[in-house]
């Protein structure tokens, strides 16, 4: 199962889609997870500083859908295309602030 996370309160935007197993019920840990792939992909010192900065919102796949296509390079694609690209991606940064790139 998947799961996606929005660090809309962080210096620098990130929306990020974890894999969780089905014995997994924490949501510390789905947190803590999400947060190390954006440590790792986006920004932040650590986990720790970046859950001190704020918790990240859980939103639904049909809203990182949405954001997902806007961006850049995404247009290009046919839909058939951007989803499969969606859908493929696990324990991923799917959007990233644009000041990044």
């Amino acid at each position: 199962m998947k799961q996606y996370y929005e660090f809309n309160n962080h210096g620098y935007y990130g929306l990020v889609v974890i894999e969780v197993e089905e014995n997994q019920s924490s949501e510390v840990d789905f947190l803590k997870q999400a947060a190390e792939v954006y440590v790792e992909q986006i920004a932040g010192e650590s986990v720790q500083d970046v859950l001190e900065e704020g918790s990240p919102d859980l939103v639904t796949k049909e809203y990182a859908y949405w954001k997902f296509a806007q961006c850049d390079d995404i247009k290009g694609m046919t839909n058939r295309e951007a989803l499969a690209e969606f859908n493929g991606r696990k324990n991923d940064a799917i959007v990233i602030d644009g000041s990044l790139s």
